[in-house]
């Protein structure tokens, strides 16, 4: 079916879901100007739809924070950039999507969020009944390389990560096991991992 990438970075999640599913689709969002070049080029030929802009909660237009990865930029200051606000390169204004409007108007059956620290922010609420599976990453609070801790990504992470996952098992979803990376939530965060995948699915 169709499948929304937000936060498609250069591709490659795309060009590989389609190795599994050659009969889908794929729209993919990317507001780095940076990778939505490579973007193209990777995709290219493929089912694939990139539209170079920012899924939001409801800001038609926001700043763009691009790190000197391009990985690592997002659409706020997180406390995470600002620990690291010396490799902000370059900001610059990208055109914002709701979240919500996105889902209800495309009807995606998979929805893949990689949006460094702004999954935060989403409305996961009255997902329509076309969206059975998500696929995202989560930002908690980790250490640097030098082994000093880092300010979350937001101060409540905890409690918003929560009541997110409570909004979609009120939903019917339930977590998926995918080996290596992914990570079952029983109620309790250490603080030992800074980021992580979790797959959801109804």
């Amino acid at each position: 079916g169709l499948i929304l990438d937000v936060g498609a970075s250069l591709g490659f999640f795309a060009k590989n879901i389609l190795e599994y599913y050659p009969n889908s689709r794929v729209v993919c969002i990317e507001p780095s100007v940076t990778n939505f070049e490579h973007l193209v080029n990777n995709t290219n030929g493929k089912n694939v739809l990139p539209i170079m802009g920012a899924v939001t909660s409801g800001d038609k237009k926001v700043i763009f924070y691009e790190n000197y990865d391009p990985g690592q930029g997002s659409i706020f200051m997180s406390n995470y950039l600002k620990h690291w606000n010396k490799t902000i390169e370059k900001t610059y204004e990208v055109v914002g999507y709701d979240f919500k409007n996105l889902i209800n108007t495309l009807q995606p059956n998979l929805i893949k969020i990689d949006i460094e620290g702004y999954e935060f922010f989403l409305d996961y609420t009255n997902l329509p009944e076309s969206v059975n599976t998500i696929i995202f990453e989560i930002h908690m609070s980790g250490v640097s390389i030098e082994g000093e801790p880092i300010s979350n990504i937001i101060d409540n992470d905890f409690e918003v990560y929560t009541k997110i996952l409570e909004t979609l098992k009120f939903q019917g979803f339930e977590f998926i096991s995918a080996k290596g990376f992914g990570i079952y939530w029983d109620g309790k965060w250490d603080g030992s991992n800074n980021t992580h995948m979790a797959c959801l699915t109804r």
